[in-house]
C-alpha cells in the first residue's frame, strides 16, 4: 500500500459527547459506533478545547556485556494516562466525578455541598467518543481508571473555569489498559 492523504485524521467529539464513565464491571462495548445506555453510562459534558491527551508510554534499560555491548533490552515500566479538562463545572456529575459520591451532595436549585478531602478517586470505566476524518468513529475505552492527578483550578473572567485532570488506565484481566474501537460511519443517502 502507497502513502495516502486519506488515513490522516483530525478528531472531535461526537454531537452527543465525548466522555462516559460507568460503574467499574460495566460491560464493555465491543463496536465503535454502539448507543451508550443512559442509565449506565453518564455523560460528563464538553471538554476543553484541547481535547484528550493520551500517554501510553514504555520505558526499557539496556543491559550490557563485559565490553560494552548492549545484549538485552528490558521494558522496564509502562503507563496509560488520559489528560483532558472539564468545563462543565456547574455539572453535578462532574462534580461527583471530581470529587467523589459521597462528598457532592445537594443540586444547584436547592444549593450544592462539594467536599474535598483524601478520599481516594472511584475507579470507573471510561469512554472517549470522537469522530475521526471520513466520517469515522473512534472510541477509546478505559476498562479500569480513575483520576490519578488534578491540576489546578484557576477562577478568571477571562477563561473558563475548569478542572484539569488526568485518569490512569489500570490493566484489565486480559493486561490491557485500553482499547481503540473505529468504524466508518454509513454514507446516507436520499
Amino acid at each position: 500500500m502507497s502513502q495516502t492523504a486519506n488515513f490522516t485524521s483530525a478528531a472531535k467529539p461526537t454531537p452527543a459527547g465525548c466522555l462516559y464513565r460507568a460503574p467499574k464491571g460495566t460491560t464493555l462495548p465491543t463496536t465503535a459506533d454502539s448507543i451508550l445506555d443512559p442509565s449506565t453510562w453518564t455523560c460528563l459534558g464538553y471538554l476543553a478545547e484541547e481535547g484528550v491527551t493520551n500517554s501510553d508510554n514504555k520505558t526499557s534499560e539496556d543491559k550490557k556485556a563485559f565490553g560494552g555491548d548492549t545484549v538485552l533490552t528490558i521494558q522496564t515500566d509502562h503507563s496509560d494516562k488520559f489528560k483532558f479538562k472539564f468545563i462543565e463545572v456547574l455539572n453535578k456529575d462532574v462534580q461527583v466525578t471530581v470529587y467523589g459520591e459521597r462528598n457532592v451532595s445537594g443540586d444547584l436549585d436547592t444549593g450544592m455541598t462539594v467536599k474535598s478531602n483524601s478520599d481516594e478517586p472511584t475507579p470507573y470505566v471510561w469512554v472517549f467518543d470522537m469522530i475521526m476524518n471520513d466520517d469515522t468513529m473512534h472510541r477509546k475505552i478505559v476498562p479500569d481508571g480513575k483520576i490519578t492527578e488534578r491540576g489546578d483550578t484557576v477562577y478568571s473572567s477571562k477563561d473558563l473555569v475548569s478542572y484539569d485532570c488526568t485518569i490512569t488506565g489500570i490493566p484489565d484481566s486480559d493486561g490491557n489498559t485500553h482499547y481503540d474501537l473505529y468504524k466508518k460511519r454509513p454514507v446516507v443517502t436520499t
